[in-house]
């Protein structure tokens, strides 16, 4: 029946015959369909681009349907993809779930030596060079071959990673030689977007080690998360070796490497850095992103105290190391102004936030407990048009011990650009909201003036804008204390529902706070301006942390 369809209806059903990628089986679609489309050269010659459009590199099994399914090895598809030129030209994604820094399979593998020899070939090696890259391939390690794959591969546009260890010196070599001005070796061409993230316990990744990617020409879109400053190694625990590896498995130590003098600006235009720490470092890099439209950075102080080491099996030594450093990265956005200099005339959404971590000690100190460090003069960025950051790092705001408001000496027209459209104000707890709906109303009634014809546009405060959020810090303790019903044996998902709108901007906010909210919400919404409150039993759904 397939082979009746013209070719331009049989490119659009395609997405319809085929996993979705989010899909566990997307990486194995040869399993569905290979077989069917290689009976008919037409078919395979047709839906080659698209068959191989995505490879994800899967090491483990995954249970489906009651059965297991054991995707072909990391190794096996790297040399199946370099077999066959088309494939390898077709491919424009490459997922990897597990990135496993110098080590060895489980399974024996025996690797193809016509591969071997084309990889190490690709690669332009000096003789010691070529035995050290020789003894990695031999011994299957996993992050030494994607390395050399990622040369086979012309037209990859995407690159993600996930789980990834950090210190491969196979990658860190690869990547400082297709940087070199003065190295023959070229690859990745094509790669625009890179999507890092680290593994979920023990392993921190070191945003320096990435550095030659962001100089890479084609790459727009940069995206890590979990990312720190590079600190030396914490000092051992007393009968403990920071070098003790397992015998039958050496993995190389990290050695993450300053920031590399660049070579020529970065192209760079997005930059999402999610849960970092890296006050230190990125002050490094922005000045060198002169092209840079976004700039999403989630802060995660990690908080001072004792959950540095709950859950992660480290030794008092190595927690009171992160403690000291903990102490040092409370967010500052004011080390970041300075060097978004060059990016002022492009910079179109800039996000400084926080992580929002659960408090496990009354000892956590986190970024929020403390006073808010101003960002400074934002005036000067004129293409700004998204902005999403703490009140207390825009505005500056006294408080008493006892973290009630005493003064708020700026106001948002002070500090924010005119041509905002979209305002995201964290943090909003109770102090301060009368003043931030003071400061709106005067922002409306600037804005009602103007449609009324009676003010200039340039005289109008924030003349573009269309959308400001209001969030309330969910940790804030709730204005109206809970009291569980007594003699309740169950409880529904409407009684649970009911028994939380204590927790609501609506009862959570002073009640004539909340009346002046909506007073507000119903004026901006007749220039077209919408304003919304995330409260405590609400997500940020709004503006969600992604690239875009």
């Amino acid at each position: 029946m397939l082979d009746r369809l013209p070719d331009t209806v049989l490119l659009q059903v395609w997405d319809y015959l085929t996993p979705p990628s989010h899909h566990p089986c997307f990486h194995h679609q040869a399993h569905h369909l290979a077989p069917l489309l290689r009976v008919c050269r037409r078919f395979y010659t047709l839906f080659l681009q698209r068959l191989h459009r995505e490879i994800r590199l899967h090491s483990g099994a995954m249970p489906m349907f009651g059965k297991t399914i054991r995707p072909p090895s990391i190794l096996s598809i790297i040399e199946n993809t370099c077999r066959n030129a088309e494939i390898a030209s077709a491919t424009q994604v490459l997922v990897v779930d597990d990135w496993f820094v110098g080590k060895r399979r489980r399974v024996a593998f025996t690797a193809d030596p016509v591969i071997l020899e084309t990889l190490l070939h690709t690669a332009q090696l000096s003789p010691d060079q070529e035995a050290w890259w020789r003894k990695a391939l031999t011994a299957n390690y996993q992050d030494a071959w994607i390395a050399l794959f990622l040369l086979q591969l012309p037209n990859l546009r995407k690159l993600e990673i996930k789980n990834m260890e950090p210190g491969s010196p196979y990658l860190e070599s690869i990547l400082t030689r297709l940087v070199d001005p003065n190295d023959p070796l070229t690859g990745l061409p094509q790669l625009s977007e890179l999507k890092i993230s680290p593994a979920m316990f023990g392993h921190s990744l070191f945003l320096s080690s990435f550095i030659p990617f962001a100089q890479l020409p084609s790459l727009r879109k940069f995206h890590i998360g979990g990312a720190l400053d590079y600190y030396p190694p914490p000092p051992p625990g007393p009968g403990e070796d920071n070098n003790d590896t397992p015998e039958e498995d050496p993995s190389p130590p990290p050695t993450p490497p300053p920031i590399s003098d660049f070579h020529a600006p970065s192209n760079i235009t997005h930059l999402t850095l999610h849960a970092t720490s890296l006050l230190t470092t990125l002050p490094s890099l922005l000045p060198h992103l002169p092209h840079l439209q976004s700039l999403i950075y989630n802060h995660d102080d990690q908080a001072t105290g004792t959950n540095t080491s709950m859950g992660w099996g480290i030794s008092p030594a190595q927690a009171q190391y992160l403690d000291t450093i903990s102490r040092t990265s409370t967010l500052n956005p004011s080390v970041l102004l300075p060097a978004l200099t060059a990016a002022k005339p492009s910079l179109q959404s800039l996000w400084i936030t926080t992580t929002h971590r659960i408090r496990q000690s009354p000892r956590d100190i986190f970024t929020r407990d403390l006073p808010g460090i101003t960002i400074g003069d934002l005036h000067d960025f004129p293409s700004l048009r998204t902005l999403r950051m703490r009140v207390e790092n825009i505005l500056t705001v006294t408080r008493a011990p006892d973290r009630t408001l005493t003064n708020t000496t700026d106001t948002l027209w002070d500090i924010l650009p005119p041509c905002l459209e979209s305002i995201f104000l964290e943090d909003c707890d109770r102090a301060l909201f009368p003043e931030v709906v003071q400061q709106l109303r005067q922002v409306l009634e600037s804005r009602e003036q103007a449609q009324q014809g009676e003010k200039h546009r340039q005289n109008t405060l924030f003349p573009d804008l269309k959308t400001v959020v209001l969030q309330q810090p969910y940790d804030e303790a709730d204005r109206v204390r809970f009291e569980f019903p007594p003699d309740m044996e169950s409880i529904s998902r409407e009684m649970m529902e009911d028994m939380a709108r204590h927790r609501m901007a609506e009862n959570d906010l002073q009640p004539e706070v909340w009346r002046e909210v909506m007073g507000l919400w119903e004026r901006f919404g007749a220039l077209g301006v919408e304003l919304r409150v995330v409260d405590k039993m609400r997500t940020d759904g709004e503006f969600p942390l992604r690239v875009r």
